[in-house]
Parts: C-alpha cells; structure tokens; sequence
C-alpha cells in the first residue's frame, strides 16, 4: 500500500466530499492480465462492501 494524499479544487466538489473520506484505487497495466483482473474484482469486492455496510 502507498499512501497518498489528494487535493481537489473546492469549487468543482462542493458538497461531493466529505472530510476523511477514503478511496480505494488500483492502476491496471497492459502487461498482466491476470493481475489486472484481480485488481478488478477487489475493486468491485470493496466497492460492494462499502455500500452494503
């Protein structure tokens, strides 16, 4: 994990951001299917999590 912090232009995000918010992000390659395919199933695993929590 890296963490990693990122600011926003207030004006774009009123009211669309909360403070403390978290993210989860992963970056795919075109050199790893395979990887690129997991990324993308625990993205969507978290995801699903997060909104029936």
């Amino acid at each position: 994990m890296l963490p990693v912090s990122i600011e926003f232009d207030t004006t774009d995000t009123t009211g669309l951001l909360r403070i403390g918010g978290q993210a989860d992000v992963v970056v795919y390659t075109s050199d790893n299917a395979i990887f690129n395919l997991l990324g993308k199933a625990w993205i969507r695993l978290v995801s699903w999590m997060s909104y029936v929590r």
